[in-house]
């Protein structure tokens, strides 16, 4: 099913794998550098350097810097959103699925380097699209999990809505926020909080 593109400073966001070959090795240089140096410090001089390619050969497979960081955006959201409908197994109670779900975008939003350097040294790059509350490729994710409970938990779309955008906002909460009494990055910690609170939006389906 096919979504609006969300927007992004740099522009509309499509969720997209980039081509193989040398788009795709520009992006993981590009993540390497916006990584270690930042978004607005990169230039595509240092990012050709990188690739040992020309400025030239660059702007033939990127526009400048921001369709660069889209492209990036994009592909980092596919895989997300790909390793997260995997991690729902059809097989597992509901209740427990939606946990292993949650679980899954903590760990990897929280431990996505490129997006904690951009949170802690660039907040003004994130600020427009997370000041509403729900960023753009977060957004996303409620295409995943809205139809999943409607299907597995018998859900109406209204509430299946309710409950994927609740759960949107608790990600993108423990996503922003270190200071909490509850230790995500500790496993134990983090796990007693999803059994806490997950199965109070998701009860178990009716038999």
């Amino acid at each position: 099913m096919s979504t609006p593109e969300p927007l992004t400073p740099w522009g509309p966001l499509v969720v997209e794998e980039a081509p193989p070959g040398t788009a795709s090795r520009i992006l993981d240089v590009a993540m390497e550098r916006f990584t270690r140096q930042g978004i607005t410090a990169t230039t595509m001089s240092q990012i050709a350097g990188d690739c040992e390619i020309s400025r030239v050969w660059l702007y033939r497979f990127y526009t400048g810097r921001d369709a660069v960081v889209l492209a990036l955006l994009g592909r980092e959201a596919k895989r997300f959103l790909d390793q997260l409908a995997a991690v729902i197994d059809p097989s597992l109670p509901v209740t427990e699925a939606v946990e292993a779900a949650f679980e899954f975008a903590v760990v990897t939003l929280r431990g996505h380097e490129l997006l904690q350097r951009v949170l802690v040294h660039e907040p003004e790059v994130a600020a427009p699209f997370l000041t509403s509350g729900i960023g753009p490729v977060l957004r996303a994710v409620a295409d995943v999990i809205g139809p999943y409970l409607q299907a597995e938990a018998g859900m109406t779309t209204l509430a299946a809505r309710a409950v994927s955008d609740t759960l949107l906002r608790l990600i993108l909460s423990i996503t922003l926020n270190n200071e909490t009494q509850v230790d995500f990055d500790d496993a134990r910690q983090r796990r007693a909080y999803i059994r806490e609170v997950i199965p109070r939006l998701v009860p178990p389906a009716s038999a």
